[in-house]
């Protein structure tokens, strides 16, 4: 883990060697997601090979950082996307959020009412319900158990 987890802070401009595993430990979770997949986009984005993250493993990564971007803060769809570009997820588009906000809703997973907008039509702000919350938990738990796979075999 140290070797990949220092390789991602080297890319992003972070100074590795003042980090020790102790601290990588420390860090929020949701941080380190966040910084790993920015990684993964970025590799795919810089050496001209979008297509080397395998699309479902991208959707069950993308599901987990909506949730999370929605249990920082309500927020409305345009809100989200922009988040998830700043965050590393350039590509990212209404085209991509719109089903998967209509899924979550339809499972359960999040709330939302409408607000007038002076900019156009209502929008439509989305909280997590408590069976989001529940989701999102169970998301960061799949995902350190992934990384923890994943590092054990590339170590």
């Amino acid at each position: 883990m140290m070797c990949i987890t220092r390789e991602i802070f080297s890319v992003l401009g972070i100074y590795s060697s003042f980090i020790s595993f102790h601290h990588i430990k420390q860090l929020h979770k949701y941080f380190f997601c966040c910084i790993l997949c920015s990684y993964l986009v970025l590799q795919g984005t810089v050496c001209g090979r979008i297509n080397v993250i395998d699309s479902q493993m991208l959707k069950g990564v993308i599901e987990g950082c909506v949730l999370k971007i929605i249990a920082d803060n309500e927020s409305y769809s345009a809100q989200i996307v922009a988040l998830m570009r700043e965050r590393g997820f350039a590509n990212f588009s209404e085209g991509t959020l719109y089903p998967l906000l209509l899924r979550l809703e339809k499972e359960g997973y999040l709330l939302f009412r409408k607000e007038d907008s002076n900019f156009g039509p209502s929008r439509k702000y989305y909280s997590l319900s408590g069976k989001g919350k529940i989701r999102l938990k169970e998301f960061i738990t799949d995902w350190e158990i992934f990384c923890a796979l994943v590092n054990n075999i590339l170590e």
